[in-house]
């Protein structure tokens, strides 16, 4: 069986022109604002969610450009809050976890009121029996969403892809997520696009800058570049960003520059 584009998926919009190769011209820091993928983006993905490894300058890099912006540097992930949290233990910043189902800024946790509902049980005990069956398909669940990864098993997603899309037609205000080698059922309200937009309008004399590698930050990207911000895509594959650099080490690189932190440094 053909391992399922989810680009086509999720109904991304084709026909975007190519980005320019290479990191833009250095910003003004003073009046950017950060909003930075985690997997793909800081860190190489792995073939388990636990199994990344964290540059040792990734704690320096984000704390001096949180400092440089004063404070407008975000970390906008799907991974769970307690994730980010444990791989990023220094950042002071605001830390968007989930997709935007779970935030914490200024030391206060907040997610998604979908959290322990008797919906979101119910579409918990449906995965967990199909995920049961299947030794090579990872289960993963977070507060307010579960997900089923297949990079040890490509071959099972287009079947899991329709059994999802049926949990969800049965349970109204949940929503299909597709990502890279995964599928997630989430609450239907929430987007890194949404998550990103009212710290926009806050920072609205701040230009916005995103990085991203995945089709789930392509929402953070259109919503970027409708500001008039700048956007860079990580890796491959067709995106709405401006520009593309080549894996997680540019994007050290990247920012370290527009920093002038030296390699030493970080």
């Amino acid at each position: 069986m053909n391992q399922p584009n989810f680009y086509e998926m999720i109904g991304f919009q084709t026909g975007h022109a190519e980005p320019q190769h290479g990191a833009p011209e250095q910003p003004d820091l003073d009046r950017a604002a950060f909003f930075i993928d985690f997997d793909g983006t800081l860190v190489d993905i792995a073939d388990r969610p636990d199994a990344v490894r964290v540059p040792h300058r990734a704690g320096e890099l984000l704390r001096a450009l949180h400092d440089r912006t004063d404070g407008a540097t975000v970390v906008v992930s799907g991974r769970r809050m307690a994730d980010l949290e444990r791989f990023l233990p220094d950042f002071p910043g605001i830390l968007i976890g989930s997709h935007g189902a779970e935030r914490r800024e200024g030391g206060k946790h907040w997610q998604h009121a979908a959290k322990d509902t008797p919906e979101l049980d119910c579409i918990r005990k449906m995965v967990r029996v199909w995920a049961d069956s299947e030794s090579d398909v990872l289960l993963e669940e977070k507060p307010c969403s579960i997900v089923l990864h297949f990079r040890q098993a490509p071959d099972r997603m287009a079947e899991a892809d329709g059994f999802l899309r049926s949990v969800v037609e049965h349970n109204k205000g949940f929503m299909l997520h597709h990502a890279r080698m995964a599928l997630e059922i989430h609450p239907d309200d929430v987007s890194k696009r949404g998550a990103i937009a009212p710290l926009m309008d806050r920072w609205s004399k701040r230009r916005p800058i995103a990085f991203g590698d995945d089709a789930t930050d392509e929402g953070m990207f259109d919503a970027v570049n409708r500001r008039g911000g700048l956007t860079i895509k990580v890796g491959p594959r067709e995106t709405c960003a401006n520009f593309r650099l080549d894996g997680p080490r540019d994007v050290y690189d990247t920012l370290s520059t527009w920093l002038q932190m030296g390699p030493e440094r970080v």
